[in-house]
């Protein structure tokens, strides 16, 4: 069979499922950071769920978010950036679980374990959200986890629909994007 092998930017385009990586998308990154971890803590504190619930559900909501995603043939600006909103709640768990592990199981120190867990647990828009959320006698602006994950997933949704509109995350030439290929 004689067949022509694509092109490296027309390959690369097809089994691409992830944006260019600009200004806007460390921006979304960071507003989903703090929607996700903030989710978290509303199904935990607020709904009850407790943590081992609230664990369950967002791995549920994940596992959909990333087969929507992974049924899609190239990148997609909404089910990418809906995935990525549910692994923050999970991120976070998951990597201080391999530090315990790796503490437990590996030698890792206390002193070390104890320093990298603190640090994944304070990933820039988790912090964000804290000072927006929390009250003001603890150092924040008040705005509780409701207002604020509301407040950032309403620009999220903003921010995804630009992306979605103008595809000026998919490193197209712009006159690809407006033409619709």
């Amino acid at each position: 069979m004689n067949t022509i092998p694509e092109p490296a930017s027309l390959s690369r385009r097809r089994w691409n499922r992830v944006p260019e990586i600009t200004l806007m998308f460390w921006a979304i990154k960071m507003l989903a950071t703090t929607v996700g971890e903030t989710a978290a803590d509303y199904l935990n504190e607020n709904v009850g769920l407790g943590l081992t619930n609230t664990m369950w559900v967002m791995i549920a909501v994940l596992a959909t978010a990333l087969a929507v995603q992974f049924s899609r043939r190239r990148y997609v600006a909404g089910p990418y950036w809906v995935a990525v909103l549910f692994t923050f709640a999970l991120g976070t768990a998951g990597g201080i679980g391999l530090v315990y592990l790796a503490h437990r199981m590996l030698g890792l120190g206390a002193i070390a374990a104890f320093w990298i867990a603190y640090v994944l647990t304070r990933p820039p828009g988790a912090s964000i959200g804290d000072s927006l959320s929390r009250g003001r006698v603890d150092g924040g602006l008040g705005l509780g986890t409701t207002v604020t994950s509301a407040l950032f997933l309403v620009t999220i949704l903003g921010l995804v629909s630009h992306l979605a509109v103008t595809r000026i995350d998919r490193g197209e030439p712009r006159d690809a994007a407006v033409l619709g290929s």
